[in-house]
């Protein structure tokens, strides 16, 4: 159990990333994709709209943290470990936790 709590962690941010975008795009009346990585593309629609930016509480920083989540939890898939033809080392998954951290805080929702 020990050897695969990174895992866990990866997956927990993963789906603390969707909801925190759900928030985010829901408040502006977006519709919300059932994927974090459409949630992304849409969010990124959303920061290309001049006017809809500034009451997105996604910022370019938030948005760069949230897809590096995605990214990270999409080597944790067997697939994607099979392909690149290793995993994710624990402490870069450990680590995701700051990210998910300073996204919170980026977007209001968190504090330090």
């Amino acid at each position: 159990m020990v050897s695969s709590s990174h895992f866990e962690v990866i997956d927990r941010a993963a789906n603390v990333t969707e909801a925190v975008l759900s928030h985010a795009l829901t408040r502006l009346a977006r519709p919300v994709p059932d994927t974090l990585a459409r949630r992304l593309a849409e969010a990124k629609t959303v920061l290309e709209e001049p006017g809809l930016r500034r009451q997105f509480i996604i910022n370019d920083y938030a948005y760069h943290l949230a897809h590096e989540i995605r990214l990270l939890h999409s080597f944790i898939h067997e697939d994607q470990a099979a392909k690149r033809g290793d995993t994710v080392r624990p402490e870069v998954g450990m680590g995701v936790s700051s990210d998910l951290s300073e996204l919170l805080v980026e977007t209001g929702l968190g504090r330090y």
